[in-house]
Protein backbone atom coordinates (compact mmCIF):
# COMPACT_ATOMS: atom_id res chain seq x y z
CA UNK A 1 0.00 0.00 0.00
CA UNK A 2 1.00 3.61 -0.46
CA UNK A 3 -0.22 7.11 0.34
CA UNK A 4 -2.64 9.10 -1.81
CA UNK A 5 0.08 11.69 -2.38
CA UNK A 6 2.46 9.05 -3.74
CA UNK A 7 -0.25 7.65 -6.01
CA UNK A 8 -1.06 11.10 -7.42
CA UNK A 9 2.64 11.76 -8.05
CA UNK A 10 3.06 8.69 -10.28
CA UNK A 11 3.58 9.19 -14.01
CA UNK A 12 0.35 9.21 -16.00
CA UNK A 13 0.10 6.31 -18.42
CA UNK A 14 -1.16 6.94 -21.96
CA UNK A 15 -2.45 3.36 -22.22
CA UNK A 16 -6.08 2.64 -21.39
CA UNK A 17 -6.24 0.84 -18.07
CA UNK A 18 -8.34 0.19 -15.02
CA UNK A 19 -6.44 0.23 -11.76
CA UNK A 20 -7.60 -0.69 -8.27
CA UNK A 21 -5.29 0.98 -5.78
CA UNK A 22 -5.24 0.94 -1.99
CA UNK A 23 -3.93 3.64 0.26
CA UNK A 24 -2.34 3.27 3.68
CA UNK A 25 -3.77 6.55 5.04
CA UNK A 26 -7.04 8.34 4.44
CA UNK A 27 -6.74 11.59 2.49
CA UNK A 28 -8.48 14.76 1.39
CA UNK A 29 -7.48 15.20 -2.27
CA UNK A 30 -7.75 18.69 -3.76
CA UNK A 31 -8.09 19.44 -7.47
CA UNK A 32 -5.14 21.03 -9.25
CA UNK A 33 -6.31 24.63 -8.77
CA UNK A 34 -7.98 24.38 -5.37
CA UNK A 35 -6.43 26.18 -2.41
CA UNK A 36 -5.17 24.30 0.63
CA UNK A 37 -7.10 26.96 2.59
CA UNK A 38 -10.28 24.98 1.83
CA UNK A 39 -9.23 22.37 4.39
CA UNK A 40 -8.51 22.68 8.10
CA UNK A 41 -5.18 20.83 7.85
CA UNK A 42 -4.75 20.58 11.62
CA UNK A 43 -8.17 18.96 12.08
CA UNK A 44 -7.60 16.68 9.08
CA UNK A 45 -4.34 15.48 10.64
CA UNK A 46 -6.08 14.90 14.00
CA UNK A 47 -8.57 12.68 12.17
CA UNK A 48 -5.78 10.79 10.36
CA UNK A 49 -6.20 12.40 6.93
CA UNK A 50 -3.38 13.56 4.66
CA UNK A 51 -4.18 16.64 2.54
CA UNK A 52 -2.80 16.34 -1.00
CA UNK A 53 -3.30 17.83 -4.46
CA UNK A 54 -3.80 15.92 -7.71
CA UNK A 55 -2.66 17.04 -11.15
CA UNK A 56 -6.16 17.05 -12.63
CA UNK A 57 -8.90 19.54 -11.85
CA UNK A 58 -12.24 19.02 -10.20
CA UNK A 59 -13.54 19.15 -6.68
CA UNK A 60 -12.41 17.77 -3.37
CA UNK A 61 -12.31 13.97 -3.10
CA UNK A 62 -12.17 12.03 0.17
CA UNK A 63 -10.24 8.75 0.09
CA UNK A 64 -10.61 6.32 2.98
CA UNK A 65 -8.90 3.08 3.81
CA UNK A 66 -10.99 -0.06 3.60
Amino acid sequence: MTSAGELHARPISTAAAVEVLRIDRSAVVLGSTQSFDLVDAERAAELGFDVVRRRSGGGVVILQQY
